[in-house]
């Protein structure tokens, strides 16, 4: 399993706000605020998100399928993640991997699902709003997919 930190709760990073420096350590609390660090809750980024778009009503129901679907895919990921910490594994390897197998292809069909939700409301945008969403649309998703690994118990094996 991959957990994502931002460097803003990285034991020994500096909590200063700075944006000239180009550190990213320095930056962390910044971004956070504007809803840019990945690993800030998927519903705050989406609602810092929703705030700087400053959308119409016109765009509000393509963006209210986005980011609904966004949630629901990572509320699903945080519940199997933790069922992939408490559950017994499946009683042989052939079924761990078919299990693994059904999860990914699932996975596949919702980002595929959200990535057309994405570009639907991305065609509703003014070139304004097309420059946030160039930088951020795709950042709850890409950190809900990178966060979502889940490595069986079995697999991970004795400590070497």
């Amino acid at each position: 399993m991959v957990a994502l930190t931002s460097a803003a709760q990285m034991p020994g990073r500096g909590s200063r706000g700075g944006t000239g420096t180009g550190n990213p350590a320095q930056r962390a609390p910044v971004d956070r605020m504007r809803g840019n660090d990945p690993g800030a809750p998927t519903q705050i980024q989406l609602d810092m998100l929703e705030d700087d778009f400053k959308l119409t009503e016109t765009q509000r129901p393509a963006w209210y399928a986005y980011a609904d679907r966004v949630q629901k895919f990572a509320d699903a990921t945080t519940r199997a993640r933790s069922e992939a910490r408490t559950q017994a594994p499946a009683s042989n390897a052939v079924e761990q991997l078919e299990r693994i197998s059904q999860e990914q292809h699932e996975r596949q069909a919702t980002i595929d699902e959200i990535r057309e939700l994405g570009r639907t409301f991305y065609a509703t945008l003014t070139p304004e709003q097309k420059v946030i969403a160039d930088r951020r649309l795709a950042v709850p998703l890409a950190a809900i997919v990178s966060a979502s690994t889940v490595v069986p118990e079995t697999a991970r094996g004795a400590p070497r």
